[in-house]
């Protein structure tokens, strides 16, 4: 039984659902498999897809908010602060942190993930992402010029971008988009956050967070959970809404056709609304669908060609990253061969370790000296 089933059966022991509405605008709960966040507190999130607001699945609800210093989500208190308990103790990371605490940071992720996720490649399908998403890169300032996509194999439509430009894409997503334009849109939208810091700086501070509360020493567990659960609770929809804007302006410079991405957001508004469980994570993370499309209609951008010729390459897409492809071409690969930050050579990862746990000390020491024990 999932998590949003579990707890809806519980909620109904008494004839009557206790909290299935939205807390804030009374909305049906959507059908979706909730999602649950080691760094808020374990308890189940869900999105209300008619607000967008999202907030804990329990008998009080709780709301998720972005903090208005770093950003980033946290769960909000009966005052329902616009500051995470951090930025407001004023312990947390820096919003722009150190580029070796980055690389160190990238460094452990990479680690982590490569021992508990199965990437999968082929050299064909692997030139043709990096070369789609190289193109977007060039269109996107700020964005790295070398970055590359890695593959894992899993039923969920995920996505998540490492500060050095990594791309990591979920087959089960990649099979479901439908021509090249679509693709150049989702890379464009990780990419975005990557050239405005946001990978940055919540990865150092999710994965400094997991590192300071591992009670078992298990260091790895700790980095992936922060990898996991930066791919669940995303940046905050106003980076969000920039990312989709950064990634529209730079499908218009290289020519590709917006109504691709359109027609993305309009076959996940239906997925979302039928309750689909590969999305349930996608979902969290995002402003619901619908929003995302107004926006996106909203935005005018640059003139169209005079010739009106704006590039999907479907065709292409088909036939150099299409379902029969993957299924015929994509195996077991170790991930992470392309060239690694500096901090993951022997000596560097030595290094970043070394400066996390200084962080980590630090972080604490402060924490401490707040609660009156130093």
């Amino acid at each position: 039984m999932d998590h949003a089933s579990g707890l809806t059966a519980e909620s109904q022991r008494d004839g009557a659902p206790l909290y299935v509405d939205c807390p804030d605008c009374r909305a049906p709960s959507a059908n979706l498999t909730q999602a649950r966040s080691v760094s808020l507190d374990g308890v189940p999130l869900r999105r209300c897809f008619r607000c967008g607001h999202r907030s804990t699945w329990e008998e009080t609800p709780r709301r998720v908010l972005a903090c208005s210093d770093c950003g980033l989500p946290f769960l909000a208190g009966p005052l329902a602060l616009e500051r995470c308990p951090a930025c407001a103790a004023e312990t947390r990371a820096p919003e722009q942190p150190d580029e070796e605490l980055v690389q160190a940071a990238e460094a452990e992720v990479r680690a982590a993930l490569a021992a508990r996720w199965r990437f999968v490649g082929s050299r064909r399908v692997s030139d043709y992402l990096g070369r789609v998403l190289r193109g977007v890169a060039s269109a996107i300032d700020g964005a790295p010029a070398s970055g590359h996509v890695l593959l894992v194999d899993e039923p969920a439509w995920h996505t998540l971008a490492l500060p050095s430009g990594t791309v990591i894409l979920s087959v089960a997503f990649l099979a479901a988009l439908e021509d090249e334009a679509e693709l150049a849109f989702v890379l464009g939208h990780e990419l975005a956050h990557v050239a405005a810091g946001d990978s940055a700086a919540a990865l150092v501070r999710f994965g400094l967070h997991e590192v300071e509360t591992e009670s078992s020493g298990a260091v790895e567990a700790a980095w992936a959970r922060a990898a996991v659960d930066l791919v669940r609770l995303g940046f905050g929809d106003l980076s969000e809404y920039r990312a989709d804007a950064t990634s529209a302006a730079a499908l218009a410079a290289v020519g590709y056709d917006l109504e691709s991405a359109r027609r993305l957001f309009e076959r996940l508004g239906s997925r979302t609304d039928a309750g689909r469980v590969e999305i349930a994570d996608l979902a969290l993370a995002h402003p619901p669908p619908w929003h995302r499309l107004r926006r996106l209609a909203g935005w005018a951008g640059p003139p169209r060609p005079a010739a009106g010729i704006l590039r999907i390459d479907r065709e292409v897409f088909r036939r150099a990253a299409g379902p029969s492809v993957l299924a015929a071409e994509l195996v077991p690969q170790q991930p992470f061969d392309a060239p690694q930050p500096a901090a993951t050579s022997p000596g560097g990862a030595r290094r970043g370790r070394l400066i996390l746990a200084l962080a980590s000390l630090a972080a604490a020491a402060v924490l401490l000296a707040l609660w009156g024990i130093l």
